[in-house]
């Protein structure tokens, strides 16, 4: 199956979790599940945004013609002053930056421009027009303006919004939960001792726990099976009765007499989607149902893991979020180095590191041991890029390389 048909697929098996109410201090990376109206204005009040003097028009308007203008000093306005007061003509008051304005006045004159004697004010006549260093009562936020659009995940700075708004909780998509296991009688778990002889340690497991946190889901990690049919079958049951959106394995799935896990999936009861990909790394790819769980048997290989995660898994947990547009996001870069990729008739996905540097953006193979950031895709029939071809890349890391000039 192509890899565009594999997506659709998949996200259509996908609903969205239903909804909690959750405050603002657990809404990050949440996403929103109904519109938000401000139920605030913002600001509250029309303030000012300079330290100085309120003034009223009626002392500037029409023109004066004289370099200063003397006005009796009312009083001092600080910030957080729960009275109100008024301006009077040939009054001004002096005022701090996100005070109430008093009614009346329609300007501040910075602080810097005017100079006081004694219970008088001098002020420059023409330094400053109407509405200079004012802000306006919901010139930020209107109430009743929908401040937050249903499917939008919540930023840092969504919730600094929400909180000027008078927004003290909202509804949100529940996180789905992610079950899964990775097989292998070779394997052991990354908090265990020294592998033994012909043990090797397992990086499947906190690489799907950390992708899938990412991803906005919950991991339940189901442990480490070994390569044996009911062992398997056992795990299968195991990973229904958590009640999981979605469960992975990795490992297990190639044409050797320990690979079990596609006879275990249909012992336990699983509905085949499809069980290749024509892509590499894909060809050992499973995807099936099992209940009312969607599941994904991926290779053993970390680096085909990633990728794949990447490709597949994520936009279904996006989409069950309640999330838009999940799909990976596809720019062209500008290959740093040579590349060449055998010749068998399938496009390929390559772990790669994107970097920034100078405005322009370049991807290269990530080497061995090398973490990516994103995914090279290669069409078909092509096997040898110079440097300097352009290429389609997936963007899927949040970070892009230390070289980044971003980050100088």
């Amino acid at each position: 199956m192509e890899l565009t048909a594999a997506r659709r697929l998949i996200l259509a098996q996908v609903a969205m979790e239903p909804h909690e109410t959750v405050g603002l201090a657990l809404a990050l990376h949440r996403v929103c599940a109904r519109p938000l109206k401000a139920r605030l204005d913002s600001p509250p009040f029309t303030r000012a945004t300079r330290d100085g003097y309120a003034v009223s028009p009626h002392d500037f308007e029409p023109a004066v013609d004289l370099p200063a203008i003397r006005l009796r000093l009312a009083g001092e306005i600080a910030a957080g002053r729960p009275d109100p007061v008024a301006i009077e003509p040939g009054e001004a008051w002096r005022i701090m930056t996100g005070a109430a304005l008093p009614a009346g006045a329609d300007r501040v004159i910075p602080g810097e421009f005017c100079q006081e004697l004694d219970r008088f004010v001098l002020l420059p006549a023409t330094a400053v027009a109407s509405g200079m260093f004012v802000e306006q009562r919901a010139a930020v936020i209107n109430k009743k303006q929908v401040v937050l659009e249903r499917g939008v995940r919540v930023t840092p700075a969504y919730l600094a919004i929400l909180a000027q708004a008078g927004i003290r909780e909202l509804a949100v998509h529940r996180q789905p939960a992610v079950a899964y296991f990775c097989t292998g009688s070779e394997l052991v778990d990354h908090t265990a001792a020294l592998p033994g002889a012909g043990q090797i340690v397992c990086a499947n497991s906190p690489l799907l726990s950390g992708l899938i946190r990412q991803a906005g889901g919950r991991p339940l990690d189901l442990g480490i099976i070994p390569d044996r049919l009911e062992l398997l079958c056992t795990a299968f049951e195991a990973a229904q009765a958590t009640g999981a959106r979605l469960l992975i394995t990795t490992g297990g799935l190639g044409p050797g007499r320990y690979d079990l896990v596609a006879a275990a999936f249909a012992q336990a009861g699983g509905r085949l989607l499809f069980q290749s990909l024509n892509v590499r790394p894909g060809r050992s790819t499973l995807c099936g149902t099992l209940g009312p769980m969607l599941f994904f048997g991926l290779p053993g290989p970390p680096g085909a893991v990633n990728i794949l995660f990447d490709e597949l898994l994520r936009p279904a947990i996006l989409r069950a979020q309640g999330l838009r547009h999940v799909l990976p996001q596809t720019i062209q870069a500008e290959l740093s180095e040579p590349l060449t990729v055998g010749k068998n008739g399938f496009s390929r996905l390559r772990e790669a590191v994107l970097t920034i540097r100078a405005g322009k953006i370049t991807a290269r193979p990530s080497a061995l041991g090398e973490a990516m950031n994103a995914v090279l895709v290669l069409p078909a029939g092509r096997c040898h890029y110079k440097k300097g071809a352009t290429v389609t890349v997936h963007c899927h890391g949040f970070n892009f390389s230390p070289h980044d000039d971003r980050l100088k």
